[in-house]
């Protein structure tokens, strides 16, 4: 003998001896127990009976005499024991195994004794009826097997004794996570921690008692317990783990000891019922998000303590804090990712104490508490930190004790609200931007404490009025832009200034007033560099003044002194002083008639100062006296005098009628402070002169004349002799020369000066000093240069139209020239230079002008209609211009400049009467804008801070973005047919109310962010644009009247928005979104007011949040809220989304309506019932989805669909009829209807669709229609309470997951047509314990059967080519599979976790087989490979423990590494394969291979012994035939050789069991009959016994087709004749059947009983049968066509007629009469003797005929 085999054998002889020591396991039952012994302990293990009612366990057990304690219960123990109704476990027992308890369906409770310590995987998974657990008080940990211990066990009450942990490194859940049905657990004192998601998902928990033993509460150990109201946390705890409460939404209260550290991640997160929070002084440590989300909770309490507390991210994020407690210091922790303190954000935050052990308020502390309205601060705080308090825009006033020192930076940064702060005198830095843009802070002292002021520390904030630097002695370091975008009224100076650049101190401030101290002597050099001031006040010993250090526009001066003129003679402003006599003083006094404009400011008011040269009675006036009077502003002043014969001017306006009449003159002062004079002269001296002749003057005046005139009106010709003698008149006040004429000619005016034609010359008035009134000629055309100087009195001049071109220096000395106009010219005018004086106060320009430039000093300017452009150049000088007007007219254009800004200055008000192309936003002091019939481009007044009021109206057009971020800007009002555009009125933070009216166009966000909106007003015919008032939060009152449209989003995010009244609307149509809130939040109740139902049916929404009643708003009518609705009669269409989220209760639609719009009354939560009209037509797409509260609604009878969503989310119907005239259910029709307690569908329905009954888990029945076709994806999942479905054939298609989570169903018949079981089909029917397949079936999809873990066997129908991928995962009592013929592909997993299956036979068509597909089935002993598949893939069999015999297919080329992974059992491998397929060692790793015998195909084993890795099977041998599957066979078919089918050179031996289905004769087998046949092999050679692989051959006769039709397909008879006889065809029949053989024929059916009644009928087949026949059936159709009628028939009844196809026929003649055929017309068509027999006639037209029968008349229609 070889010496190999030698080797051998005697290696598995010493195998054999090993395996019969002592040591193996004995298997043994004691008193219905089955056990297995472990060294020296047994086992508990399953039997071959299953156990049953109540088991208990002994502590120890005795068999054979030896007794053996219990210690352990075995894997699968009791696996399926549904019949189990109790447990006793011992305290012995330390190891409960896998599956130990698995299904056990009938197992209650159970108690887990102290002494185990493990618990395998799913060892109670699939106890369905488990409601207690307990698990005994101890100090031993106790390790489980993860989540899947307790899986599928609803879990009420429990109590954990002891610490348990998983028992891999894993982080699984604990037995009582997500354990929804558990109300009560109770805490043994051994446990010290509650470790890892030890009650996570426990929805159902409402209370919990934690003992003080336990230190820690673990990660997620509470999390989504939902229903947990409180909880007492004891003192023994130090640590709250990450996520440990998240999610317990009805948590009202919790009490935190004072022994907890720390507060890890997102503890607390989502306890959306906490109210309250107090934080003990222990705890040091709160981590990221430990309390966001908590949306209820409105109090959080700092305990007083010395300790600091460290902080992590957004530890209060989402929680709408309304008030605190601060009791310590509180910080961030640098390990955290820091992004914001700790009530940073809080919106909601009112109020906030500071504690007395606080020592500083940190960075950020309460940066963005937009809602905080008061806070306290401990005068133990001795610093601000940076952002502290930024962002408080509620805050209206603080305190800052004297403890405090510093004030950090952007400590108070954009605290809108803020008016007043007082600054304790122990301050002695301000920071950088302290207090930056808190606009309405109103006033701020700095002490003299304070040595340092931080950059910006005041920008921004546009309403500080008052700024006080207190007197003090040291020097205050400020820097230039501490003050930044800064505009104040009132500063007053105690002290010098001082910064790293000297310079700078207010730079670009607009200061109303600035005061000096007392102490103050003289202005710092650049003091005021690059600031305006309006005011200035000099302190009494203020010295001389030079020009630089005045600030510009400068309008005022205050001197307290008139001894002593400081003010240098440039400054040609206002003067002032600082008392009424003064003032009046400095009027009159003639060394100060350059500064014209003079008034008198007390208790902030103006009083204009008014001087004259006569008595005068100036009723009204402030204060008076000899030389003037002080008058108020913009109040009337009446001025009288008596002295009727003089001319008196105001201004240089002839007042004399006025101001000498009872009535008076009044006068009306200005803000503009000009001084305003009473001119008078005699009006005796007034000389009218026509002359003659040009150089006459002199001679026709006289020398007395000329000397005393003040007053001379000139017509006719002057030339230079003339204005020499104008020039001598020293007196002249008043002179009119527009009637004259200038000309050339005469003396030299003035140093060779003369005159020419229509031109005013060089001085030509250059010694008038008191003229006042000037009246130019109308003909000049040209002004030469100094033409007015030394007009020193002239108050108005005109500029003539014909005038084309002015000089240089025009108005040199013309102190009080206040009003210049231009009359509009056909020509444009061009000027050399300043085209009005030094002290020109007011322009109407109405034509062009080219080159000139206006003075600093003009504070008015009109523009007329005739100008069309303005040089930049022109207007650039007006740094004091305060208000600007622009007539109607054609597009007026700014030139010269790029970029079309008009130049800074400080222009107040501006009226715009057409369209404009120029900018304003250089003019940074703009008030109020008036807009008429107007159009400004855009960004035209962007960012103005001062404007606050904007009214728009006619026709105008405004551009985009015209006044976006205009934050002082409270009043705007649009009227008529306007164009508001994009961003028009965008961030204008300040206006509170606004009215549009007339037929506007808001363009998109429009007033977005106006966040200070309180209320809109919309009437008229209005078109509103997209997101026109997005983010206007607090927006509160909207109205809207009339027919318009509302964009898109337009009130997006106005969340505060509760009062809308739209009484008075008519045809609107809302956008989408148009009232979408905030994250579709809304703060308290909305309520949408309307006076006509009918209207508010006709408004068209776009969607759900397009309409304001969305969010459960209430509706009201006239007064009314609408509870129950009723539509009104008058409507015919509910119109989509009418009534989406209203707060209704009842509805009735009335029967005018036909339709109802999509999601027409859906989130309409508080629907109760609805009754709807039966005329309905058209519900559309989800009309009442989400009406949670809806119970009571009819479905109308003409209702042909439900469509999507229809009833979706109707959490509370209970019961629906769907009337028969439904034919389509579609896609999500009633999803989540839980309530609902069956579903019927009516017969006519033929489609079902997409989640149509999606978690109806209410339901325990449905039924279905004999004519549904398809049924969509998900249509029944989580129907969970239905026991039956039953599919009518007609069902062709059913859609993925359509069944999956139907956890009750126990039965399932499926139609006969459906060629797939899709996906998820019936994923997770746990219950399900069986079904069958149709024969129809051609796949089985992805997870189809995954999870139905009460499947016992499946049989896989013969036409299903693949089994998808973990199609029957997890299906644990799969205990037999039959697969099917046409078989090949087995997916991934597909039977993956089997437990129970026992052997697997894989058909040889298949050609792939999945990865895992067989992993863990440890029941599984047995495994048939198919000869088909080349590779056997990674896990197929892994963990197959089990596992003992396989058998690899002929074909097998490779089996990869991991396939028989754990399969230790495997003891016999059969390879079908000659040549041995290729593997490594590790395949069969686990395998013994001294022990496992190898069997290949008879004379193949040396190809195995040569094979590196199969030579290691020592027990090998060739003892091994395979009979190849026989094919399919039909009857009919030819006699087929079975040697084709044996091994190659392998003679057998065959027998049949049934030779009425097949018989034998030698090798070859002959078809008997259909039917099923085994064909039996044997192997006929003596010697070594052969094993026969396939040598019982299944063998199938497959029937044979036969068609049995009727002879014709369509049979036709005429009405009365008799029914014709009807005869079979057969089709298919085989070998030599007949007729005759078949077993039954079918029967012949006609639906027409006689012939009386003409129409077409079935003629139908039925029945059928035969043993090797399929019989197939063809109908036919007899159609009866209508006979003639007969009328008048005669008492001969035996004549009888019938006319068909234009064939007449007549019966019952008798032999020799004469039968005459005619046309109704009376034309003969035949005649013709009877011969007694039935007679036929061709007619050839349709109509009636008259038949005679030897004359007698009958009548027959053809």
């Amino acid at each position: 003998m070889n010496p190999d085999i030698i080797f051998r054998k005697l290696i598995l002889l010493l195998a054999m001896l090993s395996a019969s020591l002592p040591l193996s396991a004995i298997e043994f039952e004691v008193d219905g127990i089955y056990y297995s012994t472990i060294d020296s302990n047994a086992k508990v293990i399953s039997g071959d009976k299953e156990y049953k009612d109540e088991v208990a366990i002994p502590e120890e057990v005795t068999y054979n005499g030896i007794t053996y304690p219990v210690t352990s219960i075995g894997n699968s123990a009791f696996r399926g024991c549904s019949s189990l109704t109790s447990i006793t476990i011992p305290n012995s027992v330390s190891s409960i195994g896998d599956y130990a308890f698995r299904s056990c369906s009938g197992l209650t409770s159970i108690e887990i004794p102290n002494s185990v310590t493990s618990i395998g995987y799913y060892a109670f998974q699939g106890c369905s009826s488990l409601h207690s657990l307990i698990f005994e008080d101890g100090e031993q940990k106790l390790f489980f097997g993860g989540k899947s211990v307790f899986e599928g066990c609803p879990l009420e009450t429990g109590h954990l004794g002891r610490n348990i942990f998983e028992s891999n490194s894993t982080n699984t859940l604990s037995p009582f996570a997500n354990k929804s049905n558990l109300k009560n657990i109770t805490i043994g004192n051994s446990v010290t921690s509650i470790r890892e998601y030890a009650f996570q998902g426990c929805s159902g928990l409402t209370s919990i008692t934690i003992p003080n033993s336990v230190t820690s509460i673990g990660l997620s150990a509470f999390y989504g317990c939902s229903s947990l109201t409180s909880i007492t946390i004891p003192n023994s705890v130090t640590s709250i783990g990450a996520y440990a409460f998240q999610g317990c939404s009805a948590l009202t209260s919790i009490t935190i000891p004072n022994s907890v550290t720390y507060i890890h991640d997102e503890a607390f997160q989502g306890c959306s019922g906490l109210t309250s929070i107090e934080i003990p002084n222990s705890v040091t440590y709160i981590y990221d998000y430990a309390f966001r989300g908590c949306s209820a909770l409105h109090s959080v309490i700092f305990e007083d303590g010395e300790q600091a507390l460290y902080y992590g991210k957004s530890v209060f994020g989402d929680c709408p804090l309304e008030t605190g407690h601060i009791g310590r210091n509180i910080n961030y922790s640098s390990s955290f990712s820091y992004d914001s303190s700790l009530f940073s954000e809080k919106k909601t935050l009112t109020s906030i104490t500071i504690g007395n052990s606080v020592t500083s308020i940190g960075d950020d502390a309460f940066s963005n508490c937009s809602g905080l309205t008061s806070i306290t601060i401990g005068n133990s705080v001795t610093s601000i930190g940076g952002h502290a308090f930024s962002g408080c825009s509620s805050l209206t006033s603080i305190s800052i004790p004297n403890s405090v020192t510093s004030i950090g930076y952007e400590a108070f940064l954009g605290c809108s609200s803020l008016t007043s702060i007082t600054i304790g005198n122990s301050v002695t830095s301000i920071s950088k931007s302290a207090f930056y843009d808190c606009s309405r802070l109103k006033s701020i002292e700095i002490p003299g404490s304070v040595t340092s002021i931080g950059d910006y520390a005041f920008s921004g904030c546009s309403g500080l009025h008052s700024l006080i630097f207190e007197d003090g002695e040291d020097e205050l370091r400020a820097p230039y832009n501490m003050f930044e975008k800064s505009a104040y009224s009132y500063i007053y100076l105690g002290r010098t200034l001082a910064n790293a650049k000297n310079d700078l101190y207010f730079n670009k401030k607009a200061i109303s007033t600035f005061e000096f101290g007392e102490n103050i002597t003289s202005i710092q050099d650049n003091l005021f560099n690059g600031c305006t001031v309006n005011d200035l006040i000099l302190s009494s010993g203020m010295q001389a003044i030079k020009p630089e250090g005045l600030p510009a526009g400068l309008e005022s001066i205050c001197l307290k002194s008139a001894a002593f003129n400081p003010v240098p003679d440039s400054f040609l402003r206002e003067l002032r002083g600082i008392n009424p006599e003064t003032t009046l003083d400095i009027a009159a006094n003639p060394d100060f008639n350059k500064f014209d404009h003079l008034s008198y400011k007390d208790d902030n008011k103006y009083y204009t100062t008014v001087i004259w040269n006569i008595p005068v009675d100036a009723t009204g006036a402030y204060y008076s006296n000899d030389k003037g009077a002080l008058i108020p502003d913009n109040q009337p002043c009446i001025l009288k005098t008596g002295y009727s014969e003089w001319g008196i001017f105001h201004n240089g306006e002839d007042v004399t009628d006025r101001i000498t009449s009872d009535e008076g003159y009044t006068i009306f002062p200005t803000s503009a402070h000009s001084k305003n004079r009473i001119d008078a002269f005699d009006n005796t001296t007034v000389r009218e002169v026509a002359l003659t002749a040009a150089g006459s003057l002199f001679n026709t005046l006289g020398l007395d004349q000329i000397q005393a005139a003040e007053g001379l009106v000139i017509t006719g010709n002057i030339n230079g002799t003339d204005v020499m003698t104008l020039n001598r008149m020293p007196k002249l006040k008043y002179l009119d020369l527009s009637g004259a004429n200038i000309v050339a000619g005469g003396m030299t005016y003035r140093d060779n000066l003369k005159t020419t034609y229509n031109t005013i010359g060089s001085y030509f008035f250059y010694s008038l000093p008191n003229l006042i009134i000037l009246k130019l000629p109308e003909s000049i055309t040209k002004i030469e240069d100094n033409a007015f100087e030394g007009c020193s009195a002239l108050a108005t001049l005109t500029i003539p139209g014909n005038c084309v071109s002015m000089g240089r220096s025009l108005f040199t000395g013309c102190y009080r020239l206040f009003k210049i106009t231009f009359e509009p010219g056909e020509k444009n005018l061009v000027a050399s230079g300043e085209v009005c004086a030094a002290n020109t106060h007011e322009v109407y320009l109405s034509r062009n002008i080219s080159y000139g430039r206006f003075t600093d000093s003009l504070s008015k300017l009109i523009i007329g209609e005739g100008t069309e452009k303005i040089e930049y150049s022109l207007v650039e000088p007006c740094k004091n211009l305060l208000e600007l007007i622009i007539e109607n007219g054609p597009l007026l254009s700014l030139t010269g400049m790029s970029t079309h800004n008009f130049p800074s200055c400080p222009l107040r008000d501006i009226y715009i009467g057409r369209e404009i192309d120029m900018l304003f936003i250089d003019c940074a002091e703009i008030e109020n804008v008036r807009i008429n019939d107007g159009g400004i481009p855009d960004n035209c007044f962007s960012e103005r801070k001062p404007l606050k009021s904007v009214e728009i109206s006619g026709k105008s057009v405004i551009g985009s973005k015209a006044f976006q971020n205009c934050p002082a800007l409270n009043n705007v009002i649009i009227t008529g047919n306007n164009t508001i555009g994009a961003y028009a009125f965008s961030g204008c933070t300040k206006i509170a109310n606004l009215t549009v009216t007339g037929e506007n166009t808001l363009s998109e966000y429009a007033f977005s962010k106006c966040t200070g909106l309180n209320s809109v007003v919309i009437e008229g015919n209005n078109t509103l644009g997209v997101e026109t008032f997005d983010n206007c939060y607090n927006l509160k009152e909207l109205s809207i009247s009339g027919n318009g449209t509302i964009g898109e989003s337009c009130f997006s995010d106005c969340h505060e928005l509760n009062d809308i009244n739209l009484c008075g609307i008519g045809e609107y149509s809302f956008g989408k979104n148009a009232f979408t809130p905030y994250r579709y939040y809304i703060t308290g109740k909305r309520r949408v007011t309307i006076d006509d139902l009918a209207a508010w049916c006709k408004l068209n929404f776009t969607n759900g949040a397009s309409n304001p009643l969305a969010y459960n708003a209430d509706l009201i009518l006239n007064g009314e809220t609408v509870t129950e609705l009723v539509i009104p009669e008058s409507i015919d269409k509910v119109k989509p989304y009418s009534f989406f989220g209203s707060s209704i209760k009842s509805l009735i639609v009335n029967d005018n309506v036909t339709s109802i719009g999509e999601f027409a009354f859906s989130e309409s939560r508080l629907l109760q019932s609805a009754k709807l009209s039966n005329n309905i037509s058209d519900i559309s797409t989800g009309a009442f989805k989400a009406c949670s509260a809806l119970t009571s609604i009819n479905i109308p009878d003409a209702l042909p669909t439900i469509n999507d969503e229809t009833f979706s989310g109707c959490s509370s119907l209970p019961e629906i009829r769907i009337p028969e005239t439904v034919n389509s259910i579609r896609n999500s029709a009633f999803y989540g209807c839980p309530e609902l307690s069956e579903i019927n569908i009516p017969d006519n329905v033929t489609s079902i669709g997409d989640n149509a009954f999606y978690d109806c888990s209410g339901a325990s029945s449905v039924t279905f229609g004999n004519k549904i076709e398809t049924i969509g994806k998900s249509a029944f999942e989580r129907c969970s309470t239905v026991t039956e479905i039953k599919l009518p054939d007609s069902v062709t298609s059913l859609g993925n997951n359509v069944f999956k989570s139907c956890s009750a169903l126990l039965k399932v018949s499926l139609s006969n047509t459906i060629t797939k079981i899709p996906d998820g089909a019936f994923w997770d029917c746990s219950s399900l314990p069986a079904i069958i397949i149709p024969n129809s079936v051609i796949t089985i999809g992805k997870n189809a059967f995954n999870g139905c873990t009460s499947l016992g066997s499946i049989e896989i129908p013969d036409k299903v080519t693949a089994i998808g991928d973990y199609s029957f995962r997890y299906c644990t009592s799969l205990k037999g599979i039959a697969f099917g013929k046409a078989l090949k592909t087995i997916g991934v997993g597909s039977f993956e976790d089997c437990t129970s299956l026992q052997s697997v036979n894989i058909p040889n068509n298949v050609t792939y087989l999945g990865t895992e597909a067989f992993i863990r089935c440890q029941a599984l002993t047995d495994a048939v490979l198919s000869d088909g598949m080349e590779e056997i893939y990674g896990s197929t069999f892994a963990g197959c423990s089990a596992l003992e015999s396989v058998q690899i297919g002929k074909n097998t080329k490779k089996i990869a590494d991991n396939a028989f992974n754990d399969c230790a059992a495997i003891n016999k491998i059969r390879s079908l394969n000659p040549v041995p397929p290729v593997i490594t060692s590790e395949v069969f790793s686990s395998v013994d291979k001294n022990v496992c015998q190898l069997v290949v195909t008879k004379g193949n084993l040396v190809n195995y012994w040569l094979d590196p890795v199969w030579k290691e099977f020592l027990n090998m041998n060739d003892n091994l035939l395979a009979l190849n599957p026989l094919p399919a066979m039909r009857y009919g078919d030819a006699p087929m050789d079975l040697s084709a089918y044996a091994p190659e050179g392998v003679t057998l031996n065959y027998e049949s069991s049934d030779n009425s289905v097949a018989r034998l004769e030698g090798t070859m087998l002959s078809v008997v009959g259909a039917g099923e046949a085994t064909i039996g092999a044997s192997y006929p050679e003596d010697g070594t016994p052969m094993e026969i692989i396939g040598q019982m051959r299944q063998l199938i006769i497959d029937k044979a087709d036969l068609d049995v039709a009727l002879e014709k397909e369509t049979y036709e008879i005429v009405q009365g004749e008799a029914l014709p006889a009807f005869g079979l065809t057969l089709s298919g029949l085989c070998y030599e059947d007949s007729a005759s053989d078949i077993d039954e024929l079918p029967s012949i059916v006609c639906e027409a009983e006689n012939t009386d009644v003409p129409g077409e009928y079935a003629i139908n087949l039925e029945g059928g049968a035969d043993r090797n026949y399929n019989v197939h059936t063809k109908a036919a159709k007899l159609i009866i066509h209508e006979a003639s009628g007969v009328e008048n028939v005669s008492c001969d009844t035996d004549v009888k007629c019938y006319g068909h196809n234009g064939r007449l026929t007549v019966e019952g003649t008798p032999a020799g009469a004469i039968v005459n055929i005619y046309r109704f017309d009376g034309s003969l068509c035949h005649t013709a003797k009877s011969d007694g027999l039935t007679m036929t006639f061709e007619v050839a037209h349709d109509g009636f005929y008259i038949v005679t029968v030897n004359g007698k008349p009958y009548r027959l229609k053809i």
